[in-house]
């Protein structure tokens, strides 16, 4: 299926669990409760399709587009998603535990609730990004830039902040515990006094 063109298509309850979708255009498909897990996904082309509680755990999404997906529940665990670009999509709820999203793109993404923990986001983008509330314990954002971005209420324990631009980011009533913010840069204030207080 490499390679396919499914835009628009109704998939949703298909179950397709270790398919090769690489370099698939599945613009605006219905996905809704899919099961794509371990699924080889490169290059694919998911923008404006629905994922609503899809399952894409331990799948290979690397370089691919989820541009304005409606992603709310949906499930990323343990996925390789090396510069991805999730810009504008709806992402309340998901599930992106232990996975590898270094590099890839979450500018207007809203991610009410998003659980990334353990996750690796080194070089990642994040801007006017909505991560309110997120459990983003022991995940790893070294030189990634989260800007303008909201993280009320995100848990950050034992997370890596190492080298990363927090300018004009939010970050009221967050749990910073043991998080790392070392050589990090443009702290907003309030950021620094809970930081300082640990």
């Amino acid at each position: 299926m490499r390679g396919v063109r499914l835009d628009g298509v109704d998939l949703s309850n298909a179950s397709l669990p270790g398919c090769d979708l690489s370099q698939a255009s599945l613009k605006g498909a219905d996905l809704k409760w899919a099961n794509l897990s371990e699924c080889r996904l490169v290059s694919a082309d998911f923008s404006g399709a629905d994922l609503f509680h899809a399952n894409l755990d331990l799948g290979t999404l690397d370089n691919g587009r989820f541009i304005k997906a409606q992603m709310f529940g949906a499930n990323l665990n343990e996925v390789q998603a090396l510069n991805v670009d999730f810009s504008g999509a709806f992402m309340k709820d998901i599930a992106m535990e232990e996975g590898d999203f270094s590099g890839s793109t979450f500018h207007h993404s809203f991610m009410l609730r998003a659980v990334l923990i353990s996750s690796r986001l080194q070089d990642s983008q994040f801007y006017e990004a909505v991560l309110t509330g997120s459990a983003l314990e022991e995940a790893d954002f070294s030189r990634a830039s989260i800007t303008h971005s909201l993280l009320n209420g995100a848990r950050m324990d034992n997370s890596l902040f190492s080298e990363t631009d927090l300018q004009d980011s939010r970050f009221v009533n967050a749990v910073v515990t043991g998080a790392d913010f070392s050589g990090a840069r443009n702290i907003p204030p309030h950021l620094q006094e809970m930081i300082e207080r640990e």
